[in-house]
Protein backbone atom coordinates (compact mmCIF):
# COMPACT_ATOMS: atom_id res chain seq x y z
CA UNK A 1 0.00 0.00 0.00
CA UNK A 2 2.59 2.19 0.98
CA UNK A 3 4.36 1.71 -2.05
CA UNK A 4 1.46 2.37 -4.31
CA UNK A 5 1.55 5.34 -2.98
CA UNK A 6 4.66 6.32 -3.67
CA UNK A 7 4.43 5.67 -7.37
CA UNK A 8 1.37 7.92 -7.27
CA UNK A 9 2.74 10.45 -6.16
CA UNK A 10 6.00 10.21 -8.14
CA UNK A 11 4.02 9.99 -11.43
CA UNK A 12 1.84 13.13 -10.01
CA UNK A 13 5.24 15.12 -9.77
CA UNK A 14 7.33 13.91 -12.14
CA UNK A 15 4.92 13.11 -15.35
CA UNK A 16 3.23 16.20 -15.93
CA UNK A 17 4.98 19.76 -17.06
CA UNK A 18 4.24 22.44 -15.11
CA UNK A 19 5.69 26.09 -15.81
CA UNK A 20 5.14 29.50 -13.69
CA UNK A 21 3.68 32.22 -15.49
CA UNK A 22 5.22 35.43 -13.90
CA UNK A 23 3.08 38.57 -13.63
CA UNK A 24 2.84 40.72 -16.94
CA UNK A 25 3.58 37.68 -19.32
CA UNK A 26 2.62 35.28 -21.37
CA UNK A 27 3.87 31.31 -22.69
CA UNK A 28 2.88 29.16 -26.00
CA UNK A 29 2.54 25.79 -24.70
CA UNK A 30 3.53 23.06 -27.88
CA UNK A 31 2.46 19.57 -28.00
CA UNK A 32 5.18 17.60 -30.21
CA UNK A 33 6.29 21.10 -31.62
CA UNK A 34 3.25 22.16 -32.39
CA UNK A 35 1.63 24.85 -31.21
CA UNK A 36 -1.31 24.09 -28.63
CA UNK A 37 -2.36 27.06 -26.43
CA UNK A 38 -0.89 30.12 -24.65
CA UNK A 39 -1.22 30.64 -20.89
CA UNK A 40 -0.58 34.01 -19.42
CA UNK A 41 -1.04 36.22 -16.17
CA UNK A 42 -1.99 39.86 -16.18
CA UNK A 43 -4.21 41.43 -13.30
CA UNK A 44 -6.60 43.66 -15.15
CA UNK A 45 -6.56 41.47 -18.83
CA UNK A 46 -8.00 38.90 -20.37
CA UNK A 47 -6.98 36.91 -23.51
CA UNK A 48 -9.13 36.41 -26.52
CA UNK A 49 -9.98 33.37 -28.64
CA UNK A 50 -7.18 34.94 -31.44
CA UNK A 51 -4.71 35.17 -29.20
CA UNK A 52 -5.39 39.04 -28.40
CA UNK A 53 -4.29 40.51 -25.12
CA UNK A 54 -7.80 42.95 -23.80
CA UNK A 55 -7.73 45.55 -20.64
CA UNK A 56 -10.95 45.07 -18.52
CA UNK A 57 -13.75 47.18 -19.87
CA UNK A 58 -11.89 48.08 -23.39
CA UNK A 59 -13.57 47.73 -26.71
CA UNK A 60 -12.21 47.36 -30.13
CA UNK A 61 -12.98 50.75 -31.91
CA UNK A 62 -15.14 48.83 -34.69
CA UNK A 63 -17.95 48.67 -32.22
CA UNK A 64 -16.96 50.88 -29.68
CA UNK A 65 -20.01 52.95 -29.03
CA UNK A 66 -21.02 57.11 -28.45
CA UNK A 67 -22.83 58.89 -26.15
CA UNK A 68 -26.33 59.63 -27.07
CA UNK A 69 -28.47 62.53 -27.13
CA UNK A 70 -30.17 63.03 -23.67
CA UNK A 71 -27.28 60.79 -22.43
CA UNK A 72 -26.12 60.99 -18.62
CA UNK A 73 -22.31 60.20 -18.36
CA UNK A 74 -23.12 57.27 -15.81
CA UNK A 75 -25.80 55.72 -17.96
CA UNK A 76 -23.05 55.94 -20.82
CA UNK A 77 -20.87 54.37 -19.04
CA UNK A 78 -23.34 51.62 -17.72
CA UNK A 79 -23.63 50.82 -21.10
CA UNK A 80 -20.17 50.66 -21.98
CA UNK A 81 -19.50 48.60 -19.34
CA UNK A 82 -22.39 46.16 -20.24
CA UNK A 83 -21.38 46.59 -23.84
CA UNK A 84 -17.52 45.31 -22.86
CA UNK A 85 -18.82 42.71 -20.64
CA UNK A 86 -21.02 41.24 -23.37
CA UNK A 87 -17.69 41.19 -25.93
CA UNK A 88 -15.09 39.73 -22.94
CA UNK A 89 -18.35 36.97 -22.47
CA UNK A 90 -18.05 36.37 -25.89
CA UNK A 91 -14.56 36.53 -26.79
CA UNK A 92 -12.30 35.27 -23.74
CA UNK A 93 -10.28 32.40 -23.81
CA UNK A 94 -10.90 30.36 -20.54
CA UNK A 95 -7.34 29.25 -18.76
CA UNK A 96 -6.65 26.12 -18.28
CA UNK A 97 -4.65 23.62 -15.67
CA UNK A 98 -4.05 26.48 -13.60
CA UNK A 99 -3.22 24.86 -10.24
CA UNK A 100 -1.99 28.32 -8.19
CA UNK A 101 -1.15 31.77 -8.82
CA UNK A 102 1.06 31.82 -11.76
CA UNK A 103 1.76 27.70 -11.85
CA UNK A 104 0.00 26.10 -14.50
CA UNK A 105 0.16 22.79 -16.35
CA UNK A 106 1.82 22.43 -19.61
CA UNK A 107 1.03 19.06 -20.60
CA UNK A 108 2.90 15.50 -20.24
CA UNK A 109 5.99 15.43 -19.96
CA UNK A 110 8.12 14.64 -23.38
CA UNK A 111 5.10 15.44 -25.59
CA UNK A 112 4.38 19.17 -24.12
CA UNK A 113 7.20 21.97 -23.75
CA UNK A 114 7.29 25.87 -23.66
CA UNK A 115 8.21 27.51 -26.75
CA UNK A 116 11.37 29.46 -26.70
CA UNK A 117 12.62 32.06 -29.06
CA UNK A 118 15.77 34.60 -29.15
CA UNK A 119 15.53 37.81 -28.78
CA UNK A 120 18.00 40.59 -29.24
CA UNK A 121 17.36 44.76 -28.03
CA UNK A 122 19.14 47.40 -26.44
CA UNK A 123 17.67 49.67 -23.63
CA UNK A 124 18.69 52.40 -21.09
CA UNK A 125 19.90 51.59 -17.83
CA UNK A 126 20.98 54.44 -15.15
CA UNK A 127 24.12 53.30 -13.60
CA UNK A 128 26.65 55.30 -11.23
CA UNK A 129 30.06 56.12 -12.89
CA UNK A 130 32.88 58.19 -11.41
CA UNK A 131 30.54 59.04 -8.76
CA UNK A 132 27.62 60.43 -10.81
CA UNK A 133 24.15 58.42 -12.17
CA UNK A 134 24.70 58.59 -16.00
CA UNK A 135 22.03 56.80 -18.71
CA UNK A 136 23.71 54.00 -21.02
CA UNK A 137 22.74 52.01 -23.27
CA UNK A 138 22.47 48.01 -22.47
CA UNK A 139 22.49 45.33 -24.99
CA UNK A 140 20.79 42.13 -24.31
CA UNK A 141 21.09 38.72 -26.49
CA UNK A 142 18.89 36.20 -25.43
CA UNK A 143 19.58 33.02 -26.88
CA UNK A 144 16.36 30.83 -25.42
CA UNK A 145 13.74 33.07 -24.29
CA UNK A 146 10.47 31.09 -22.73
CA UNK A 147 8.51 34.29 -22.13
CA UNK A 148 6.78 37.22 -23.91
CA UNK A 149 6.88 40.49 -21.82
CA UNK A 150 3.49 42.26 -22.17
CA UNK A 151 3.80 45.26 -19.98
CA UNK A 152 4.90 48.34 -22.17
CA UNK A 153 9.13 47.91 -22.71
CA UNK A 154 11.49 50.70 -23.91
CA UNK A 155 13.51 50.19 -26.47
CA UNK A 156 17.07 51.89 -27.56
CA UNK A 157 18.11 52.59 -30.95
CA UNK A 158 20.87 54.91 -32.29
CA UNK A 159 20.94 55.75 -35.72
CA UNK A 160 24.33 56.44 -37.01
CA UNK A 161 25.21 59.75 -39.49
CA UNK A 162 21.68 60.71 -40.62
CA UNK A 163 21.29 63.37 -42.99
CA UNK A 164 19.15 66.30 -42.74
CA UNK A 165 17.22 67.53 -45.70
CA UNK A 166 15.41 70.52 -46.63
CA UNK A 167 11.63 71.15 -45.09
CA UNK A 168 9.04 70.42 -46.69
CA UNK A 169 7.30 74.36 -46.36
CA UNK A 170 10.30 75.03 -48.21
CA UNK A 171 10.25 73.03 -50.86
CA UNK A 172 6.93 74.21 -51.34
CA UNK A 173 8.18 77.25 -51.53
CA UNK A 174 10.96 77.17 -54.26
CA UNK A 175 13.53 74.48 -55.08
CA UNK A 176 16.37 73.95 -52.87
CA UNK A 177 19.39 71.87 -51.81
CA UNK A 178 19.54 69.62 -49.22
CA UNK A 179 21.16 70.38 -45.99
CA UNK A 180 22.83 67.55 -45.94
CA UNK A 181 24.33 67.60 -42.56
CA UNK A 182 25.47 64.03 -40.93
CA UNK A 183 24.22 63.59 -37.30
CA UNK A 184 23.91 60.66 -35.01
CA UNK A 185 20.44 60.28 -33.50
CA UNK A 186 19.33 57.91 -30.28
CA UNK A 187 15.84 57.29 -30.21
CA UNK A 188 13.63 55.60 -27.80
CA UNK A 189 10.66 53.56 -28.76
CA UNK A 190 7.96 52.20 -26.22
CA UNK A 191 6.03 49.18 -27.63
CA UNK A 192 4.21 46.51 -26.01
CA UNK A 193 2.68 43.11 -27.37
CA UNK A 194 -1.07 43.05 -28.36
CA UNK A 195 -1.00 39.33 -29.62
CA UNK A 196 1.07 36.98 -28.03
CA UNK A 197 1.06 33.88 -30.67
CA UNK A 198 1.22 36.84 -33.34
CA UNK A 199 4.57 38.28 -31.73
CA UNK A 200 6.08 34.54 -31.59
CA UNK A 201 4.56 32.88 -34.58
CA UNK A 202 3.66 35.30 -37.60
CA UNK A 203 6.45 38.06 -36.47
CA UNK A 204 10.24 37.78 -37.90
CA UNK A 205 12.27 35.45 -36.25
CA UNK A 206 13.96 38.11 -34.18
CA UNK A 207 10.62 40.14 -33.93
CA UNK A 208 11.93 43.50 -32.01
CA UNK A 209 15.47 43.68 -34.14
CA UNK A 210 13.60 43.42 -37.07
CA UNK A 211 10.97 45.82 -35.94
CA UNK A 212 14.07 48.45 -34.78
CA UNK A 213 15.32 48.18 -38.02
CA UNK A 214 12.36 48.73 -39.80
CA UNK A 215 11.50 51.75 -37.46
CA UNK A 216 14.91 53.25 -37.96
CA UNK A 217 14.33 52.95 -41.77
CA UNK A 218 11.24 55.29 -41.15
CA UNK A 219 12.84 57.67 -38.76
CA UNK A 220 15.64 57.96 -40.99
CA UNK A 221 13.48 59.30 -43.85
CA UNK A 222 11.25 61.41 -41.53
CA UNK A 223 14.53 63.17 -40.43
CA UNK A 224 15.49 63.52 -44.35
CA UNK A 225 12.65 66.02 -44.32
CA UNK A 226 14.26 67.90 -41.68
CA UNK A 227 16.35 70.66 -41.50
CA UNK A 228 19.03 70.68 -38.51
CA UNK A 229 16.97 73.00 -36.12
CA UNK A 230 13.62 71.34 -36.91
CA UNK A 231 15.71 67.97 -36.00
CA UNK A 232 16.74 69.74 -32.55
CA UNK A 233 13.23 71.41 -32.10
CA UNK A 234 11.22 67.66 -32.35
CA UNK A 235 13.52 66.57 -29.43
CA UNK A 236 11.57 65.61 -26.74
CA UNK A 237 8.47 65.99 -28.29
CA UNK A 238 7.38 63.29 -28.66
CA UNK A 239 3.64 64.22 -29.31
CA UNK A 240 4.38 66.53 -32.41
CA UNK A 241 6.45 63.27 -33.72
CA UNK A 242 3.76 61.23 -33.55
CA UNK A 243 0.77 63.30 -34.46
CA UNK A 244 2.51 65.44 -37.00
CA UNK A 245 2.98 69.18 -37.27
CA UNK A 246 0.11 70.41 -38.33
CA UNK A 247 -1.86 68.62 -35.77
CA UNK A 248 -4.16 71.17 -33.50
CA UNK A 249 -3.60 69.17 -30.43
CA UNK A 250 -0.07 69.48 -30.67
CA UNK A 251 0.11 73.02 -32.04
CA UNK A 252 -2.10 74.63 -29.06
CA UNK A 253 -0.07 76.61 -26.48
CA UNK A 254 2.86 77.27 -29.32
CA UNK A 255 3.13 80.69 -29.69
CA UNK A 256 2.16 81.78 -33.59
CA UNK A 257 5.73 82.38 -34.85
CA UNK A 258 6.70 79.17 -33.80
CA UNK A 259 3.74 77.37 -35.65
CA UNK A 260 5.14 79.05 -38.40
CA UNK A 261 8.44 78.28 -38.58
CA UNK A 262 8.14 74.46 -37.49
CA UNK A 263 7.28 73.76 -40.88
CA UNK A 264 4.65 70.73 -42.15
CA UNK A 265 6.27 66.89 -41.40
CA UNK A 266 3.56 64.15 -41.10
CA UNK A 267 2.72 62.36 -38.10
CA UNK A 268 4.22 58.60 -37.20
CA UNK A 269 1.26 57.13 -36.36
CA UNK A 270 -0.17 57.40 -40.00
CA UNK A 271 2.57 55.16 -41.61
CA UNK A 272 2.04 52.01 -42.68
CA UNK A 273 4.64 50.07 -40.16
CA UNK A 274 3.01 52.06 -37.19
CA UNK A 275 -0.71 51.40 -39.00
CA UNK A 276 -0.86 48.07 -40.18
CA UNK A 277 2.14 45.96 -40.33
CA UNK A 278 2.91 46.37 -36.04
CA UNK A 279 -0.23 44.77 -34.98
CA UNK A 280 -0.40 41.78 -37.71
CA UNK A 281 3.10 40.98 -35.66
CA UNK A 282 1.64 40.95 -32.32
CA UNK A 283 2.97 44.43 -31.80
CA UNK A 284 1.84 48.26 -30.91
CA UNK A 285 3.83 51.28 -30.39
CA UNK A 286 2.52 53.50 -27.35
CA UNK A 287 0.55 56.82 -28.09
CA UNK A 288 3.69 59.27 -29.06
CA UNK A 289 5.73 56.21 -28.26
CA UNK A 290 9.08 57.53 -30.37
CA UNK A 291 10.93 59.82 -29.14
CA UNK A 292 14.04 61.37 -30.22
CA UNK A 293 16.49 61.55 -27.33
CA UNK A 294 19.79 63.05 -28.26
CA UNK A 295 21.10 64.23 -31.25
CA UNK A 296 25.10 64.51 -31.61
CA UNK A 297 26.45 66.80 -34.45
CA UNK A 298 29.97 66.86 -35.79
CA UNK A 299 32.15 69.44 -33.47
CA UNK A 300 32.38 71.96 -36.51
CA UNK A 301 28.49 72.32 -37.23
CA UNK A 302 28.18 72.45 -33.14
CA UNK A 303 31.17 75.56 -33.56
CA UNK A 304 28.88 77.23 -36.32
CA UNK A 305 25.61 76.83 -34.09
CA UNK A 306 27.37 78.05 -31.40
CA UNK A 307 28.83 81.36 -32.70
CA UNK A 308 24.80 81.48 -34.85
CA UNK A 309 22.96 81.22 -31.90
CA UNK A 310 25.45 83.99 -30.12
CA UNK A 311 24.52 86.39 -33.35
CA UNK A 312 20.65 85.39 -33.42
CA UNK A 313 20.93 86.74 -29.23
CA UNK A 314 22.46 90.32 -30.25
CA UNK A 315 20.29 90.66 -33.02
CA UNK A 316 17.17 89.72 -31.66
CA UNK A 317 17.64 92.32 -28.91
CA UNK A 318 18.65 95.04 -31.52
CA UNK A 319 15.52 94.60 -33.04
CA UNK A 320 13.45 94.40 -29.83
CA UNK A 321 15.03 97.66 -28.91
CA UNK A 322 14.36 99.36 -32.20
CA UNK A 323 11.12 97.90 -33.09
CA UNK A 324 10.21 99.02 -28.95
CA UNK A 325 11.40 102.86 -30.01
CA UNK A 326 9.55 102.93 -33.33
CA UNK A 327 5.88 102.05 -30.69
CA UNK A 328 7.46 104.33 -27.72
CA UNK A 329 7.53 107.01 -30.08
CA UNK A 330 4.50 106.51 -32.13
CA UNK A 331 2.57 105.90 -29.28
CA UNK A 332 4.16 109.71 -27.72
CA UNK A 333 3.63 111.28 -30.88
CA UNK A 334 -0.25 110.32 -31.10
CA UNK A 335 -1.33 110.19 -27.26
CA UNK A 336 -2.06 106.89 -26.96
CA UNK A 337 -0.47 104.42 -24.98
CA UNK A 338 2.08 101.79 -26.58
CA UNK A 339 -0.20 98.44 -26.35
CA UNK A 340 -2.78 100.51 -28.50
CA UNK A 341 -0.28 101.14 -30.93
CA UNK A 342 1.04 97.68 -30.92
CA UNK A 343 -2.63 95.88 -31.31
CA UNK A 344 -2.67 98.46 -34.00
CA UNK A 345 -0.01 97.17 -36.32
CA UNK A 346 -1.06 93.25 -34.98
CA UNK A 347 -4.50 93.98 -36.52
CA UNK A 348 -3.85 95.57 -40.05
CA UNK A 349 -1.54 93.88 -42.59
CA UNK A 350 -0.60 97.10 -44.29
CA UNK A 351 0.19 98.78 -40.75
CA UNK A 352 2.55 95.41 -40.20
CA UNK A 353 4.14 95.36 -43.33
CA UNK A 354 5.14 99.55 -43.12
CA UNK A 355 6.48 98.67 -39.79
CA UNK A 356 8.88 95.84 -41.08
CA UNK A 357 9.67 98.36 -43.55
CA UNK A 358 10.68 101.12 -40.76
CA UNK A 359 12.27 98.48 -38.35
CA UNK A 360 14.47 96.93 -41.33
CA UNK A 361 15.31 100.62 -42.49
CA UNK A 362 16.36 101.26 -39.19
CA UNK A 363 19.02 98.07 -38.75
CA UNK A 364 20.00 98.38 -41.85
CA UNK A 365 21.28 102.58 -41.15
CA UNK A 366 22.38 101.40 -37.58
CA UNK A 367 24.65 98.33 -38.96
CA UNK A 368 26.00 101.01 -41.67
CA UNK A 369 26.65 104.02 -39.19
CA UNK A 370 28.80 101.78 -36.74
CA UNK A 371 30.52 99.63 -39.40
CA UNK A 372 31.38 102.45 -41.62
CA UNK A 373 30.05 101.61 -44.29
CA UNK A 374 27.86 103.50 -46.89
CA UNK A 375 26.31 100.54 -48.83
CA UNK A 376 22.82 100.49 -48.78
CA UNK A 377 21.59 96.88 -48.21
CA UNK A 378 18.03 95.49 -49.84
CA UNK A 379 16.49 92.72 -48.65
CA UNK A 380 13.26 90.64 -50.36
CA UNK A 381 9.65 91.57 -48.70
CA UNK A 382 7.72 89.53 -46.93
CA UNK A 383 10.49 88.52 -44.71
CA UNK A 384 9.35 88.57 -40.71
CA UNK A 385 11.46 90.73 -38.29
CA UNK A 386 13.29 87.93 -36.45
CA UNK A 387 14.46 87.03 -40.34
CA UNK A 388 15.59 90.17 -40.80
CA UNK A 389 16.79 90.62 -37.72
CA UNK A 390 19.42 87.44 -38.18
CA UNK A 391 20.13 88.24 -41.06
CA UNK A 392 20.87 91.96 -40.69
CA UNK A 393 22.84 90.60 -37.02
CA UNK A 394 25.06 88.03 -38.33
CA UNK A 395 25.76 87.55 -41.95
CA UNK A 396 26.58 91.35 -42.56
CA UNK A 397 30.72 92.03 -42.02
CA UNK A 398 30.45 95.93 -43.97
CA UNK A 399 32.79 98.11 -43.60
CA UNK A 400 35.96 95.58 -43.54
CA UNK A 401 39.35 95.51 -45.77
CA UNK A 402 39.01 91.59 -45.33
CA UNK A 403 35.20 91.95 -46.68
CA UNK A 404 36.33 93.81 -49.57
CA UNK A 405 33.74 96.30 -49.11
CA UNK A 406 33.75 100.02 -49.53
CA UNK A 407 35.54 101.80 -46.90
CA UNK A 408 34.51 105.22 -45.09
CA UNK A 409 34.57 107.81 -48.09
CA UNK A 410 35.16 105.51 -50.78
CA UNK A 411 31.28 105.53 -52.17
CA UNK A 412 30.25 109.09 -51.06
CA UNK A 413 28.15 110.79 -53.23
CA UNK A 414 28.34 114.69 -54.61
CA UNK A 415 25.22 115.56 -52.40
CA UNK A 416 27.01 114.27 -49.08
CA UNK A 417 30.51 115.74 -49.78
CA UNK A 418 28.36 118.91 -50.09
CA UNK A 419 27.13 118.52 -47.20
CA UNK A 420 30.01 116.86 -44.85
CA UNK A 421 32.69 119.32 -46.84
CA UNK A 422 35.84 118.40 -47.38
CA UNK A 423 36.88 117.42 -43.53
CA UNK A 424 33.83 115.48 -42.92
CA UNK A 425 32.78 117.23 -40.01
CA UNK A 426 29.18 117.14 -39.40
CA UNK A 427 27.34 119.81 -40.48
CA UNK A 428 24.35 121.67 -38.81
CA UNK A 429 20.69 121.65 -40.08
CA UNK A 430 20.81 123.97 -42.88
CA UNK A 431 17.45 122.74 -45.18
CA UNK A 432 14.74 125.85 -43.27
CA UNK A 433 13.26 122.96 -40.82
CA UNK A 434 12.44 123.14 -37.28
CA UNK A 435 15.30 121.97 -35.51
CA UNK A 436 16.20 120.34 -32.06
CA UNK A 437 19.52 120.75 -30.74
CA UNK A 438 21.20 117.36 -28.75
CA UNK A 439 23.49 117.00 -25.72
CA UNK A 440 26.24 116.91 -28.02
CA UNK A 441 24.75 120.47 -29.51
CA UNK A 442 23.91 119.04 -32.98
CA UNK A 443 20.78 120.02 -34.04
CA UNK A 444 18.58 117.61 -35.54
CA UNK A 445 15.79 118.03 -37.65
CA UNK A 446 12.67 117.76 -36.06
CA UNK A 447 10.24 116.22 -38.79
CA UNK A 448 13.39 113.70 -40.42
CA UNK A 449 12.21 112.79 -43.87
CA UNK A 450 13.95 110.79 -46.38
CA UNK A 451 16.90 113.17 -47.73
CA UNK A 452 17.33 113.86 -44.02
CA UNK A 453 18.32 110.54 -43.22
CA UNK A 454 20.20 110.02 -46.23
CA UNK A 455 22.58 113.22 -45.56
CA UNK A 456 22.80 112.32 -41.96
CA UNK A 457 24.01 109.04 -43.13
CA UNK A 458 26.58 110.61 -45.09
CA UNK A 459 28.09 113.01 -42.62
CA UNK A 460 28.32 110.07 -40.05
CA UNK A 461 30.00 107.85 -42.15
CA UNK A 462 33.28 110.11 -42.44
CA UNK A 463 33.08 109.99 -38.50
CA UNK A 464 35.35 107.88 -35.77
CA UNK A 465 33.51 104.91 -34.76
CA UNK A 466 32.93 106.37 -31.00
CA UNK A 467 32.00 109.71 -32.31
CA UNK A 468 29.44 107.83 -34.81
CA UNK A 469 28.26 105.83 -32.46
CA UNK A 470 27.75 108.97 -30.17
CA UNK A 471 25.13 110.05 -32.48
CA UNK A 472 23.60 107.31 -33.23
CA UNK A 473 22.62 106.98 -29.52
CA UNK A 474 21.86 110.62 -29.44
CA UNK A 475 19.52 109.97 -32.27
CA UNK A 476 17.87 106.99 -30.61
CA UNK A 477 16.87 108.85 -27.58
CA UNK A 478 15.74 111.65 -28.86
CA UNK A 479 13.19 109.71 -31.17
CA UNK A 480 12.68 107.41 -27.85
CA UNK A 481 11.72 110.57 -26.07
CA UNK A 482 9.21 111.88 -29.05
CA UNK A 483 11.66 115.27 -30.05
CA UNK A 484 12.14 114.19 -33.65
CA UNK A 485 10.26 112.17 -35.27
CA UNK A 486 10.46 110.25 -39.17
CA UNK A 487 7.79 111.51 -42.15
Amino acid sequence: MIWAILILGLLIGLLPRYTIVKEGTAKAIMTLGEFSRIVFRWKGHWLDKEGRIWRDGELPQDIMEEKNEGETDEDFKKRLANRAKEFREANEERARLRVLGGLFICGIRGIHQVHNYPLRWADVHQIEEAGQVIEKPVFHDEKALDYAMLRPTVYYTKLIQVETGTPLWLKKEKPALPERIGVDVEVLVTMRIINPYNFLFVAPSTPVEEVIARLNALIRATIGMMDLDSLMFYRGKSDMLWHGSRDEKTLSGLPLLLKEQIGEYPGLKDEKLIRDTLPKWGLAVAEAGVDIKKVDTPPDIRDLIRARRQQELLAEARGARIAGTLVETEAQGRGKTKEEIQKEINDDDGRRAQFREDTKDLITRELTMERGALTRIEVPGGTTLEGLVRLFGGKLPLGTKEGGLPQVGESRTKESAEAGGATGKPSKQKVGKPGVRGPSGFVWPKEMAEEDRERLRDEFSELPKEERDKRVNEMMGLMQDGKIRRV
